[in-house]
């Protein structure tokens, strides 16, 4: 046990101890607590950054922390640590570089001073490092728990979060890559990813042997306790960190320490303005002593700095150099953010702290990095990759090494600045800044009392569920036993495994819009995409089949429901089930190819110049929309499209779920196949194939929200805008308002949508149907395709279309029976009405599953529905509370968002074409070949030296074993 954890121990336990001096009830705002568990000045100016935008909200925040305020902060108390807790400020080098780990294992609460605040507290906030003892404090004060990562989030993490890594294409905390390109970086990453798992485990064990001492015995273990973390902070950003798929309990606040630059001091002002080569900044931060640096070391630096005709202003410890440079000007202290922000500083030398890294890149200037530790290779990895900057290996380090890093950027200084001034505007350019956030998700948190809805589901699966190995084995011998039996009979099967990815899904730019698909649920969302484009002056030119009567400035449709087929009110039969998926396949490419042959889709194509392109996502490549986005779908807890689960979380349900998986593979390979042949018969031989057309999608726009649809990671361009087509009600008409009106136990609204023709059912089921709401004291609205109903109950109300919007709002509305499309379940929410859902084919089935999940429904199936069954069924919905109060819970967390759907949509595409695309915004598991993504070439090398390996060992056991023997029998 090392001193610096013993101080830290003591610091912590007195500062809680004296806790109770300060417990105060507020009149207004929340009460946290927050805990800073390292004295590292780089770390507590984003935690004070969160901290202090939380006070001026009118939130009360009481901080143990080393960095006391020198004067009072209105609702906001300190507890003073800075004489007790050790100091990561300017240690020597030695001592950093031979141990990173500064956050240590510390005990908290004691006797009868726990007990004081016991009550006081809504919130507990503390630094995420390397330790989770911390969480025993909200566990104590039963509160919630935020927890803030002013670096990257460490490796380890993201498997406690839920939100695992893929280290085939994820760098870890570590690593001196952006990205592991090659089989050599990939290797080493996921090495490093394994052992920092291994290291976790360890101080996870210490954590919970410290928690259990203090809080007792039966306290959950510190992993546990971790996993009930309702939000991380992140300070990080996608344009800097790299595209990567992340939970909605990942908020990410990068640069919220940046504050508005001041006036510099007249002496530096004067310095930096007299020089006419500019002015370098060079410091490694605020944690090493640089004059505690290996001589060899700092020779370099002064040797170096002495050859470029640049002023340097040098952050250093001591007031004296030997030998110093005339144009470097060194000082213990210089106020970094406004020196980067001057016009005449050209290159920014750091070790890659986070924090400076943000002040860089918001002002624009190239950074020339020298990392140390921890995530700083990272950092700077990052940089170079945008090429914004060069890395140099301070082991390696040499005066014409560090000149020349130097004059490469200064030479070529309008490509490194262009880059750097690119990567600021991207930086700068937030649907909301880093304090909103902060303010929005604390407020969340509070208000939810934690937001453990927006967890995965994958926490709660062990690591051979989660990887699928009892899938990925099961598989394997089903396959060999396949095999053995085919080659025994001398019967070779080939199996074509198909199946139909369709998902309510907009990709949303401007100006040139496309409807590739009769379907009137699927237009009702991108109309509502369309008009808020409209709305927010955009010119939209839309090829549709659904025109519109009124004209709408700025908006020009083209008639195209002539030669579309219709795929609204189809024959039951042909819908229901797997035929309805291949009857949509077909009629999606039939519709492909009509429109391409047409004249006047060619010259509206060619009327003028279109910034950007919007289109429907169903499931078809041949509008060069269908593929992968570098967006996982884990099938050991993510259901997919087709599946009806809401999470497979048993072996059966995972298995069934990869296999629909699978299929859907299968299924889109010979889907783009067609779509090229389709692509290229119109669009030119030399047209990349739709998989590679799929690559340069900006932006998605999906029909969904985490509160019903499960959280699930999603890479930054995703964006969900789930009931962005739910409008306010209007009167309805005065015959259905009577009907309403005239029913005193209610309404039941029943509807299959727009896709199957209601009269068309099978008669076993309409008879079932119509018996069964017969019995029923309710009133129901049965949205019916035919003109007459045989043998209509009298308490129903038959009509081709209703407004089904309008109905929904109608307080008298009890239920609705549904098939299950996702604009419809995402009105019932709004509206919180329960439901009945009938799922017939496609998505229906997981999202009346979702339903049944969040408990605002059941679910019946329409091949075995009977009479019995719907009364049953209606009956328990209805006379139960409970689902009720379920969907109106649940429409708490679906309308409480940071943004609205609307102003997303407004946002995002003008973030489109403000930047030319999104090219920063994309995986990097877009170029990766199936077998580098599952990292299999790694895994078959460690399984190859393993074997080897033990080949040895039995070797060497076998041949001392007859070395033995032979001894044995001469010595006989």
């Amino acid at each position: 046990m090392n001193a610096s954890w013993c101080i830290a121990t003591i610091a912590m336990l007195v500062g809680v101890l004296t806790l109770g001096r300060y417990c105060h009830h507020g009149a207004d705002g929340a009460r946290i607590l927050a805990m800073m568990p390292i004295a590292a000045k780089s770390h507590w100016n984003v935690v004070d950054s969160v901290l202090q935008t939380l006070v001026a909200r009118g939130h009360h925040v009481t901080a143990i922390t080393p960095f006391p305020k020198k004067s009072p902060v209105a609702n906001y108390t300190d507890v003073d640590m800075s004489r007790l807790m050790p100091s990561g400020v300017s240690v020597p080098w030695d001592t950093v570089m031979g141990e990173c780990s500064v956050h240590n294992n510390l005990p908290f609460l004691s006797g009868r001073h726990k007990d004081m605040c016991r009550t006081v507290f809504d919130l507990f906030i503390t630094e995420l490092l390397a330790s989770s003892c911390d969480a025993y404090v909200s566990y104590y004060l039963k509160i919630p728990q935020i927890v803030i990562a002013s670096s990257h989030v460490h490796t380890w993490y993201h498997h406690t979060f839920g939100s695992h890594m893929n280290p085939a294409y994820i760098s870890t905390y570590h690593a001196s890559y952006a990205v592991p390109t090659n089989f050599i970086q990939r290797m080493m990453n996921t090495y490093d990813y394994l052992y920092s798992h291994m290291v976790f485990k360890w101080v996870d064990r210490e954590s919970t042997v410290i928690g259990r001492k203090y809080f007792g015995p039966d306290a959950p273990d510190a992993d546990t306790l971790m996993k009930n973390t309702s939000l991380v902070f992140v300070n990080g950003h996608y344009t800097v960190d790299l595209a990567r798929p992340l939970l909605p309990n990942f908020v990410n606040i990068g640069g919220i320490h940046l504050v508005k630059p001041k006036p510099l001091p007249e002496d530096i002002e004067q310095y930096i303005n007299d020089s006419s080569n500019g002015v370098i900044f060079f410091t490694l931060g605020s944690v090493i002593r640089l004059e505690t640096a290996p001589a060899y070391l700092q020779k370099t630096f002064v040797e170096a700095l002495r050859e470029i005709p640049q002023r340097v202003l040098w952050k250093y410890d001591v007031p004296n150099i030997e030998d110093l440079p005339k144009n470097v000007k060194i000082g213990k202290w210089f106020p970094q953010r406004d020196i980067l922000e001057h016009k005449n500083v050209k290159l920014f030398i750091s070790h890659g702290g986070m924090s400076g890294i943000y002040e860089a890149i918001d002002s624009g200037i190239p950074v020339l990095g020298i990392p140390l530790f921890f995530d700083q290779s990272h950092n700077i990895a990052n940089i170079a990759h945008w090429g914004a900057g060069l890395m140099l290996d301070h082991k390696t380090l040499t005066k014409d090494i560090f000149v020349n890093a130097i004059n490469e950027i200064i030479t070529n200084y309008d490509k490194y600045k262009l880059k750097a001034m690119e990567l600021s505007r991207r930086f700068k350019d937030r649907q909301n800044t880093p304090k909103e956030e902060v303010i929005y998700w604390t407020e969340y948190v509070i208000k939810h009392k934690g937001a453990h809805h927006l967890k995965t589901a994958a926490l709660k699966l062990s690591w051979y569920q989660y990887l699928l190995i009892d899938i990925i084995i099961t598989i394997v011998l089903i396959v060999l036993v396949s095999l053995i039996k085919a080659i025994k009979n001398r019967v070779y099967n080939l199996i074509f495994l198909n199946v139909y990815f369709i998902t309510t899904v907009v990709y949303g730019a401007q100006i040139f819009a496309f409807v590739p698909m009769y379907g009137q649920s699927h237009w009702n969302v991108m109309d509502a995409v369309l008009q808020t484009l409209v709305s927010a002056g955009h010119n939209v030119t839309v090829i549709t089949p659904f025109i519109k009567k009124e004209k709408i400035e700025n908006y020009t449709q083209i008639d195209s429901s002539f030669y579309m087929t219709r795929s609204a009110s189809a024959p039951f039969k042909k819908v229901a089930g797997s035929d309805g998926v291949e009857y949509l396949i077909k009629t999606h490419l039939t519709a492909c190819q009509a429109i391409y042959k047409r004249k006047d889709f060619w010259t509206v194509l060619e009327s003028k110049k279109y910034d950007l392109f919007v289109t429907q996502l169903l499931g078809s490549g041949c509008d060069s929309l269908n593929g992968e986005f570098g967006n996982p779908l884990i099938t050991s807890y993510t259901s997919t499209l087709n599946v009806a689960l809401a999470s497979p979380m048993i072996f059966w349900d995972r298995f069934l779920n990869t296999y629909d998986y699978l299929r859907s593979i299968g299924k889109s390979w010979w889907y783009n196949r067609e779509a090229t042949v389709i692509g290229r018969n119109y669009f030119g031989k030399d047209v990349p194939d739709s998989y590679t057309l799929m690559e340069k999608i900006s932006l998605v726009f999906i029909n969904s929200h985490f509160s019903f649809n499960l959280p699930r990671p999603w890479v930054p361009n995703l964006i969900e805008i789930g009931g962005i087509h739910v409008t306010d009600p209007k009167p309805l008409p005065k015959d259905i308002q009577l009907f309403i009106d005239n029913a005193p136990d209610g309404i039941i609204y029943f509807s299959f949508g727009s896709t199957v023709k209601m009269d068309s059912l099978p008669a076993k089921m309409q008879i079932s149907l119509q018996e069964a709401f017969s019995e029923l004291p309710q009133r129901i609205l049965w949205k019916y395709d035919g003109e007459v109903m045989e043998n209509q109950p009298n308490n129903v109300m038959i009509k081709k279309w209703f407004p089904q919007r309008d109905i929904m709002a109608h307080s008298k509305l009890k239920l609705f029976i549904y098939h299950g499309g996702l604009s419809g379940i995402n009105e019932a929410i709004v509206n919180q009405v329960p439901i009945l859902g009938i799922p017939l084919f496609s998505d229906q089935h997981r999202n009346i599953a979702n339903a049944v999940f969040m408990g605002m429904g059941l679910s019946l199936d329409y091949k075995t529905l009977d009479k019995q069954s719907v009364l049953t069924a209606t009956k328990e919905i209805i006379n139960n509370k409970k689902y009720k109060q379920n969907v109106k819970k649940l429409y708490q967390t679906f309308k409480d968002r940071p943004m609205s759907p609307n102003a997303l949509v407004t946002y995002w595409t003008d973030y489109v074409i403000n930047h030319n695309g999104t090219e920063h915004m994309h995986s990097a598991s877009n170029k990766m070949c199936w077998y580098q993504y599952h990292n299999l070439d790694i895994i078959l090398v460690i399984i190859l030296v393993y074997t080897l390996k033990s080949f040895e060992i039995d070797g060497n056991m076998i041949y001392d074993y007859l070395a033995l023997k032979k001894t044995s029998f001469v010595n006989y």
